[in-house]
């Protein structure tokens, strides 16, 4: 190749010939290649992840219609959204605090709301990570947007990221026909 051919002219000495530009044409044409490739594969697994995704939150939106992921240490959420699929909330990120009190104040029944704050408080999600669970789950009744109150299951499946981050994904759908 180009590169090759430029490499044995310096390393022996010898005179370039009187139309080595083309060689330096050349070498530039297989590197601008190897660029574009390089791009066409990056472009390509960017996709593949935009698709994965995407066939993930259809399969996963099916079963739970609510699904939050929340920074456990940051006090952080943020709702999963999509056009296709509108989670009905004005918000869609804030305080993980305030999430768990909202939550609470649309529950009906007093001992569901006790039980509510007590599993999905902060201090509660750290604290059962740290003693090596991996999920925390909670069937209570809820007060919906339309204000029939129903039976709702509540998951939250937690692991922390690399940064040392306790990362949490929440997950609320109706079991009603199952209560």
């Amino acid at each position: 190749n180009s590169t090759n051919l430029i490499g044995w002219y310096q390393q022996f000495g010898l005179p370039m010939p009187e139309n080595y530009f083309f060689l330096y044409a050349i070498q530039y044409t297989g590197r601008k290649k190897e660029a574009e490739e390089k791009l066409r594969l990056k472009d390509y697994k960017i996709q593949r992840l935009k698709t994965d995704r995407e066939m993930m939150f259809s399969a996963v939106s099916d079963i739970f219609p609510r699904i939050l992921f929340c920074n456990i240490t940051k006090n952080t959420y943020y709702a999963m959204q999509d056009e296709r699929y509108p989670t009905g909330r004005e918000e869609k990120k804030g305080v993980y605090d305030d999430l768990v009190l909202a939550g609470v104040n649309s529950l009906p029944n007093e001992i569901h709301k006790t039980q509510f704050l007590r599993l999905f408080s902060r201090e509660n999600v750290i604290s059962a990570r740290e003693s090596g669970r991996q999920q925390l789950c909670l069937r209570h009744q809820q007060t919906g947007s339309d204000g029939i109150v129903r039976w709702v299951e509540t998951r939250m499946l937690f692991k922390n990221d690399a940064e040392g981050d306790l990362l949490a994904v929440a997950f609320a759908k109706v079991v009603e026909g199952e209560m």
